[in-house]
């Protein structure tokens, strides 16, 4: 192996953003803390604005690659190997519409330079290496578990329509999971951003997957220790942020959950003494974000929704604590890292914490297993809001010990050194 990476994204790492933004950022950064000298392939659409990396990495390439949907292969043959669930290459241009580039992309930069490593950043990306023939030099960085995914954003389109799983969506969920297997079949190296992640693949055959905690930018600078909070009042209400695009999978459940089950549980005078921001764009008429615009009409005085917002930063000095509460796949998890790293307090439920590392519940994190939990912890909050502080100063050391950019590198040279 060389000291050289090439990393396949569909996207540019950002300092702040969605999660993967953050998770990008992040492995950019263990590489060249390594040593190694990197090229970002951007795969995007001819539409995607044109984004700078940081300025702190100047010996970093960046090159742009653009690939529309009309290099899908529509021809029958991939549409019969794609009804039949045989993922080959045909079938996953048909799926993918960045196969052909990123396939190319990849069979390139691997005649240039046969020694250097090439990691996969999320399906989108990850899908050629089957084809690719880059033997033990690929790494699929594996965001999430497309097929559960995927099946848990039919299942709310069938909740929403009230009708059951159609044919064409059972092939789509079976065609997924046929993926998976081949690709991790010839991937001698899967990241996952959770250890409940990397506990299911393995469960699944995927020996190869290996937990790569994820660091957040200028970990040092956006600690931000609260002032102690002695009570709370109507006129200085215990601030909740909550942050993640209202259409998003795990966005959604997390606030279907919040508006629909856990809010009604507190009496009118106890949802006065909050106020709940809701940050994340949507599309007012798009069936999920509708859905919760609706939920968030009948708590006009505890709910605000203030769509997107360019800097975080004042939201995460000035709120009290975190709710990160999804019941459905994964997702969110980058948010209770980031609220760790800078001082947020987190209450969360179990299955939207699952996997993170070094949680010790009622220490680090407010966890409950359901709505009733949620409820009668955010009245415990009510009740002795300066328990905060000391949650988020352990967090704080839990984001050290187990995500810090140090902690990052140091895997990753672990898991290449075993690699190798």
């Amino acid at each position: 192996m060389s000291r050289r990476v090439f990393l396949y994204m569909d996207d540019v790492p950002r300092k702040t953003g969605s999660g993967a933004h953050l998770r990008f950022y992040s492995n950019v950064q263990a590489w060249l803390d390594l040593g190694y000298q990197a090229e970002i392939v951007h795969v995007c659409g001819p539409e995607s604005p044109a984004v700078p990396l940081p300025p702190e990495w100047p010996g970093v390439t960046l090159t742009r690659i653009e690939a529309g949907p009309e290099a899908q292969d529509r021809g029958l043959p991939a549409r019969l190997l794609y009804r039949a669930g045989w993922p080959l290459a045909p079938a996953l241009r048909y799926y993918f519409f960045k196969h052909a580039a990123v396939l190319q992309a990849a069979r390139q930069r691997h005649r240039q330079d046969p020694a250097a490593l090439h990691q996969f950043e999320g399906d989108s990306m990850a899908n050629v290496i089957a084809d690719a023939g880059l033997g033990k030099l690929a790494i699929w960085s594996h965001h999430d578990i497309a097929s559960a995914a995927i099946a848990s954003m039919i299942r709310i389109r069938c909740e929403q329509e009230k009708r059951s799983l159609s044919r064409a969506e059972q092939r789509e969920i079976h065609f997924l999971r046929r993926y998976e297997q081949r690709v991790s079949a010839r991937c001698p190296l899967v990241l996952c951003i959770s250890e409940e992640d990397r506990d299911q693949l393995r469960a699944q055959g995927w020996q190869q997957a290996e937990l790569l905690p994820m660091s957040i930018p200028e970990e040092q600078q956006v600690w931000q220790p609260h002032l102690p909070m002695l009570a709370v009042t109507e006129q200085a209400p215990l601030r909740l942020l909550h942050l993640g695009k209202l259409g998003h999978l795990s966005s959604y459940r997390s606030l279907e959950f919040l508006l629909s089950r856990v809010l009604p549980l507190l009496s009118i005078s106890e949802r006065d003494l909050i106020r709940l921001s809701v940050v994340g764009g949507y599309e007012a008429e798009e069936p999920r974000a509708a859905h919760i615009l609706s939920l968030a009409k009948h708590f006009p005085r505890t709910v605000e929704l203030l769509g997107f917002v360019p800097d975080l930063d004042p939201l995460y000095r000035d709120c009290h604590l975190q709710v990160v509460t999804s019941t459905d796949a994964s997702g969110l998890r980058t948010r209770i890292v980031e609220s760790f790293a800078r001082g947020l307090p987190v209450l969360s439920t179990v299955q939207a914490a699952k996997g993170v590392a070094g949680l010790e519940p009622g220490r680090n994190i407010l966890l409950a297993d359901d709505a009733p939990g949620v409820a009668a912890l955010l009245r415990q909050v009510l009740a002795d809001p300066a328990r905060l502080g000391a949650v988020a100063a352990k967090a704080r050391e839990a984001y050290m010990a187990f995500h810090s950019r140090a902690v990052v590198a140091r895997t990753l040279e672990g898991l290449l050194a075993r690699l190798a």
